[in-house]
């Protein structure tokens, strides 16, 4: 980076990279720094409408969203929609994606019904455009589960839900935090429906990782997804 220059494409798309990284290994701040750092040095050298420095925003939109910045991380990524709606269509993979996390946002700022709204037509467009086992599509899916389980719709919130964590399942990956994100809301709306002996099989199956986690240094969302999830253990009567 010091041959190259801080401002130098590789170097931004390097401090992109390590930032989005940092961000799923749960290292919130430091991902929130670089991501900054990237979104600042592109958008100065190739300007707030290029494709890499829209990458950069959303991204920094959720490092934000994570840190508890709600408020911040919406005005970003409406931002973002606006130059992604008129450059590739409201319709594109990649504004979908965009206006799947933006429910996401809303649902932390207390705005289910907002959420649904938007969340609603966006899973029928992602699941006739990218199929049923994209992430983007089983995102939506949990984020508009979320949103109808907010609203007491808990019925409809369930299968949008179970399908949610299927797809995730299928990935087997470890320590996942997506899955434990998409599980955790499966659960809580489990026993809000009175299915508690099925919340407890989600929370054995595919939370006990994150039960059994001996470094609970966790800030933002994941510090509230981990509380949630200590509630639901003491719910279900399992120790951790």
């Amino acid at each position: 980076m010091r041959l190259l220059g801080p401002e130098h494409e590789r170097t931004l798309f390097a401090l992109n990279n390590l930032g989005a990284t940092l961000l799923q290994l749960g290292q919130t701040q430091e991902a929130l720094s670089l991501l900054q750092q990237a979104y600042d040095g592109r958008k100065k050298v190739l300007g707030e409408d290029h494709l890499s420095t829209l990458i950069s925003r959303i991204q920094l939109a959720v490092a934000l969203w994570e840190s508890g910045q709600a408020s911040l991380a919406e005005t970003h990524l409406r931002a973002s929609l606006s130059i992604l709606e008129r450059l590739q269509g409201p319709l594109h993979s990649r504004t979908l994606a965009a206006k799947a996390t933006l429910g996401r946002i809303l649902i932390a700022e207390g705005r289910p019904e907002s959420a649904a709204e938007l969340l609603g037509p966006v899973v029928d467009a992602l699941r006739a455009r990218v199929g049923d086992s994209h992430q983007t599509l089983l995102v939506a899916l949990n984020n508009y589960g979320r949103a109808l389980a907010w609203l007491q719709r808990h019925s409809e919130a369930r299968p949008l839900l179970e399908e949610a964590v299927r797809g995730e399942q299928r990935k087997k990956l470890p320590r996942d935090w997506l899955l434990a994100r998409f599980a955790i809301n499966l659960a809580e709306t489990y026993i809000a429906l009175g299915a508690e002996a099925s919340a407890r099989k989600v929370l054995v199956e595919d939370l006990s990782w994150l039960l059994n986690e001996t470094n609970r240094q966790f800030d933002g969302e994941k510090a509230t997804d981990y509380g949630r999830l200590k509630k639901l253990a003491a719910h279900l009567e399992l120790s951790s």
